[in-house]
């Protein structure tokens, strides 16, 4: 939410976002309750599993941390026009 340029009514933006994500949250979680009691994670699979979700976490974290910084400097370039 802090890329955005400015919403029209900010908090009520904020919360509307705020909200979604965590219904997305909510449901992700009990999709995966709900795989991991039909499918449980045996030795042989929990390895492979776990590599792939900090992959998936540290391309998350990396492509957050690119348009923290370029938001941040069109917010400077911006503020000295």
């Amino acid at each position: 939410m802090q890329f955005w340029v400015q919403p029209p009514n900010k908090q009520t933006t904020h919360y509307i976002f705020r909200t979604l994500f965590a219904l997305g949250l909510l449901s992700s979680i009990s999709s995966l309750i709900s795989d991991l009691q039909h499918h449980p994670l045996t030795e042989q699979t929990l390895w492979p599993a776990l590599l792939t979700a900090a992959i998936m976490c540290g391309i998350a974290a990396t492509m957050t941390t690119i348009s923290v910084y370029f938001a941040k400097r069109r917010e400077r370039r911006l503020a000295l026009h």
